[in-house]
């Protein structure tokens, strides 16, 4: 009878610390989220500075050359990530100085099931000419949130 007792009184504090663990988890939730939108942002930031360089014409065109294909790869990946997703086309063409540019409005496909958008950069003539000065990515989501880019 006390070797039962003494079972209980075990499990029930390993219930109690169980609750306590999940109590920790909870917390941490928001602050991982929070730590996600500062990476986002950081990114967004990083890419930002890319273009101006690339932007730039006292710059080497080498150099140039070299940050616009890291802007068009840092740029495909960071529409990959879903807070891109959130960002009305409007937003997006803002944020990047009217640079970058949602050439179609957001539209569904699939019975309104998956969500898709076109996305433009145009380079600087002065860098790329006038042939292959123009990069397309379309963007698409889906309702279960998971998000893709790729460059056309």
């Amino acid at each position: 009878m006390l070797l039962l007792l003494f079972s209980f009184v075990v499990l029930n504090g390993c219930t109690k610390g169980n609750d306590s663990s999940k109590a920790a988890t909870n917390h941490t939730l928001p602050l991982q989220n929070e730590a996600k939108t500062i990476s986002y942002s950081k990114r967004l930031n990083t890419l930002l500075e890319t273009l101006h360089l690339i932007s730039n014409e006292n710059m080497d065109s080498d150099v140039r050359e070299s940050k616009l294909q890291d802007f068009t790869q840092d740029l495909n990946l960071l529409l990959n990530e879903p807070e891109s997703v959130e960002m009305k086309d409007e937003e997006f063409a803002e944020q990047f100085d009217n640079k970058i540019t949602a050439i179609t409005k957001t539209f569904q496909l699939k019975n309104q099931r998956l969500n898709a958008r076109v996305v433009n950069y145009r380079a600087s003539n002065t860098l790329t000419g006038t042939i292959g000065d123009k990069y397309t990515f379309i963007q698409w989501w889906s309702t279960k949130k998971l998000v893709h880019a790729h460059m056309l």
